[in-house]
């Protein structure tokens, strides 16, 4: 989950559960936890002749300084590739029932300004203002074409979004990439525009345009060495962020996987995680 200057870091569990009643037709459920937050999901997936269609929903409860809030998200999925022009598409479509309805990220930044950490800018809601700072629906489009024969010249993407609030707001962002390989070197390069409508819910218009930057490589050889990562993007307004790491895999008889990253924000802050 990405920290956009909030000054919680959640602890949360997450886990789900999937079961195929046949070979085309699976069930699905998960759930997510955190302090004063709790999530349930049920859904099914089918594999159609037309493409992979899933539709599940999420009963969502936020508590925060003795306010509850419930409610209720849909959210409809699919997924094609198309075989004959090695195409992937994909489209993922969302709506709340009803404006209590919470994300674990809404939950977060919210408990952040009711504690009066007004992280929030230009580009994101107002949280601590009313229930018309979430999110009604929401739809995801995503397009990707390989080129030549086994991916010869690399593939290249596109991909939009546009997300309207409980008021008259609105986000949409829209991006696009080239990714690639040289002997052992991946590479992946695109351009993000975002932007939202100014409201009540935001403290003023919003627009950025984003290049990033995406290099990695393995470290020594081996069968499966270790995988150096680099990620970096520049905002128009000339902020420059930069993450780099290592994953791998333990030498044992157990598949024991690694992580070590390190980065700078655009605001100039150092982060640092290791996981096992």
């Amino acid at each position: 989950q990405q920290d956009y200057g909030s000054s919680e870091r959640p602890v949360f569990a997450n886990g789900s559960m999937m079961y195929g009643l046949t070979s085309d037709l699976t069930l699905a459920s998960g759930l997510q936890a955190a302090s004063g937050f709790q999530a349930y999901s049920m859904g099914a997936g089918i594999n159609t002749r037309i493409g992979a269609v899933s539709l599940d929903g999420t009963q969502s409860h936020s508590s925060i300084d003795g306010a509850s809030k419930s409610g209720q998200r849909l959210r409809l999925r699919y997924a094609k590739f198309i075989e004959s022009t090695n195409t992937n598409v994909s489209v993922n479509a969302q709506r709340s029932l009803n404006e209590n309805f919470r994300s674990l990220s809404d939950h977060v930044y919210a408990s952040s300004a009711a504690q009066g950490h007004t992280w929030y800018s230009s580009e994101f809601p107002d949280y601590s203002s009313n229930s018309s700072a979430y999110s009604r629906t929401r739809l995801d489009v995503y397009l990707a074409q390989n080129l030549g024969k086994d991916n010869r010249f690399g593939s290249v993407y596109i991909n939009g979004s546009d997300e309207r609030y409980w008021s008259s707001s609105s986000s949409r962002s829209y991006s696009a990439g080239y990714s690639n390989s040289w002997r052992s070197l991946s590479y992946n390069v695109g351009v993000t525009h975002a932007q939202n409508v100014s409201s009540s819910v935001y403290n003023s218009r919003y627009s950025d345009t984003t290049l990033t930057l995406s290099l990695s490589f393995p470290l020594g050889g081996g069968e499966r060495p270790p995988q150096v990562f680099m990620n970096s993007s520049r905002q128009q307004g000339g902020d420059t962020s930069l993450q780099t790491g290592v994953t791998g895999t333990l030498p044992s008889d157990r598949d024991v996987n690694y992580s070590v990253v390190a980065g700078r924000g655009a605001d100039g802050t150092g982060n640092g995680s290791a996981s096992v």
